[in-house]
């Protein structure tokens, strides 16, 4: 079935296939792990908001240290500091308890005498932080994380260490004002117990939180960078509740520095284990955009085996056109009309192979019917006529397959990067399908100009039919390092042709031109496109080159059939041209160009000027 399709039904199936397997996989990978990447992005975010929050607990447990009078945070810095957090992060609900804070720091007064009322102004604000820690990991996701190696990071992070933290304050408040002589009330006792019983359980669940967090992926790394700080907070807490208790008990003093040490000490582990969170947050959204980018290029592994079927239509239409040359070769060599084309499909090569091969059927017949009467002549003329009908097809043919040839392996080199390029890939593709339509073109052009089929001929502007084909030349002039000068006449009227004909006689003038200065290496590759328009002579074409010239015992040669000078040429292409402008009532001349190079000349006339 897929070799009955037509050419271009073969070539757009393949960018169908193309076009949609990378446009499915593509959306369905980029959407699936674009949520998975928002999500740790929101969740660092939120991360990041709560780490902005650490220096008020920094200045507001600083406030029931021994060391007198200290400078409060800057609140309006603080707010704005928050703002620009919240802003990156759609959907965080905390303009409303930001505000809250920023009153309690303000109450917060420069030097205080905490109470054990619980309404001091340092617990009000320890509350309101702790409330806005809660909401931004609730509005960020933070809480919601489902991988054991941050799971239990951010929960110590957004839940264990501000509790600790209120707790240490809330234990420092109970000793506030309070003579060191042991004369404590006994509700001061049965408070103080309390209190021990849930920091000493805090500081556990702590301990074991972190214990579990070491059993993720990344354990190893996490107890490296954060087992110290934890344990020195940890066992700082526990040395300034055994002080506490030492003096419930017997009056003893208290250490003045172990309240200090203790808070420092859980906020450096706080700032461990924030720092360490955020680069295991970061580290997961690294990965989700490495599997990412790798689904893509699985989809680029799929836009290979679209170019690999664009390889099996570009086999299928180029391996018969060789045997169609080599039976044309064997023909005009044996000048045996009995050898056929063994090549059955529907598709356009398979017609012309029914009507190359009809040909040959009628040439024979027509042999043998003409033999009695001028064998020799016959002969010789059938043979000319079937030479170049077939030679013609496979020149006019193989330039548009050469050019499939080169853009499906520039699309092949594309994808084939390290991130495919998939506009240019897609870009080559587009020019194969043009090629084929062109191919498909030139052979339905050629079987007219055999007939003398004028049907196709219309008006056509020789300077938009030049511009078009110099795009279509532009990799050959590349390749031999041309440079091209336009010297296109805007008055030029139009002629009455077969565009693509036309177009075919042009672009065979300048590669040929190309071709002539491949070996030039001591000047500058110059290629000459003009159009001009004379009263008397009509339309003018010139295309010229500085090669190295046609050997003048040449020139009366070169339009001849099978007449070449090129080493792998067959002598069609300047007799097709030829015939092609003549048959459209022109003339295709070559003159000489001092001191080096030929111009050749299309001269359109005795058409109808449109």
């Amino acid at each position: 079935m897929f070799r009955n399709l037509s050419t271009s039904t073969k070539l757009l199936l393949l960018c169908g296939l193309f076009v949609l397997s990378l446009a499915v996989t593509a959306y369905s990978l980029v959407t699936a792990q674009q949520i998975a990447i928002q999500f740790a992005r929101k969740e660092l975010v939120g991360s990041r908001y709560i780490a902005a929050l650490r220096p008020v607990y920094d200045v507001t447990l600083a406030q029931q240290g021994e060391q007198g009078t200290v400078a409060l945070i800057r609140t309006d810095e603080l707010i704005r500091l928050l703002s620009e957090q919240r802003g990156s992060a759609a959907g965080f609900q905390t303009a409303e308890l930001e505000q809250a804070l920023a009153k309690a720091l303000r109450d917060l007064p420069m030097t205080t005498v905490i109470s054990a009322d619980g309404n001091d102004p340092v617990q009000n604000v320890l509350a309101r932080a702790r409330s806005l820690i809660v909401r931004a990991a609730d509005d960020s996701n933070l809480t919601l994380d489902p991988d054991i190696d941050t799971y239990y990071l951010q929960t110590i992070v957004t839940t264990k260490l501000p509790v600790w933290l209120a707790q240490l304050a809330q234990m420092r408040a109970l000793f506030d004002g309070s003579a060191p002589s042991g004369a404590f009330p006994e509700g001061h006792k049965v408070r103080f117990q309390v209190l021990d019983g849930v920091l000493r359980s805090t500081l556990d669940d702590v301990a074991n939180q972190l214990e579990a967090g070491f059993r993720g992926a990344n354990g190893p790394g996490v107890r490296e960078t954060t087992e110290g700080a934890v344990a020195t907070a940890i066992a700082a807490s526990r040395s300034y509740l055994d002080a506490l208790k030492a003096r419930m008990n017997d009056g003893s003093a208290a250490d003045s520095g172990s309240f200090a040490h203790a808070a420092v000490s859980a906020t450096a582990a706080w700032t461990a284990l924030q720092r360490e969170l955020d680069q295991l947050l970061q580290q997961r959204i690294d990965g989700l955009l490495a599997r990412l980018y790798g689904g893509l290029g699985l989809s680029g592994a799929l836009g290979l085996l679209s170019i690999l079927v664009a390889y099996l239509t570009y086999r299928h239409i180029v391996h018969p056109l060789k045997r169609f040359e080599a039976v044309a070769e064997t023909v005009r060599e044996t000048k045996d009309y009995r050898r056929r084309i063994d090549h059955q499909s529907d598709d356009e090569i398979g017609h012309l192979a029914v009507a190359f091969n009809d040909m040959l059927s009628e040439l024979s017949s027509a042999r043998e019917r003409e033999k009695a009467e001028q064998a020799e002549l016959a002969r010789a003329s059938k043979l000319t006529t079937m030479g170049a009908m077939t030679a013609s097809i496979a020149h006019e043919v193989n330039q548009p397959l050469a050019a499939v040839v080169t853009n499906g392996n520039a699309a092949l080199r594309w994808l084939a990067n390290a991130e495919p390029d998939l506009d240019e890939a897609r870009a080559a593709l587009k020019r194969i399908v043009d090629n084929g339509h062109r191919a498909s073109k030139i052979v339905g052009g050629i079987r007219a100009m055999f007939k003398k089929d004028l049907a196709e001929r219309a008006s056509v502007n020789v300077n938009d039919l030049a511009r078009e084909v110099l795009l279509l030349a532009n990799d050959n002039l590349e390749t031999y390092g041309v440079t091209l000068v336009t010297e296109l006449r805007d008055e030029v009227p139009e002629v009455l042709a077969d565009r693509v004909q036309l177009q075919q006689v042009l672009f065979n003038l300048i590669v040929n031109g190309a071709e002539a200065m491949a070996s030039v290496t001591d000047r500058e590759r110059l290629l000459r496109v003009s159009s001009d328009f004379h009263d008397t002579d009509g339309v003018v074409i010139t295309v010229a080159d500085s090669g190295t010239g046609i050997d003048p015992k040449d020139m009366n040669q070169i339009f001849e059939p099978f007449y070449t000078t090129k080493a792998t040429g067959m002598g069609m292409g300047l007799a097709i041209c030829k015939s092609i402008v003549e048959s459209h009532g022109g003339r295709l001349s070559a003159v000489p160009i001092e001191p080096w190079g030929t111009a050749f000349q299309i001269t359109m006339t005795g058409v109808k000027v449109a």
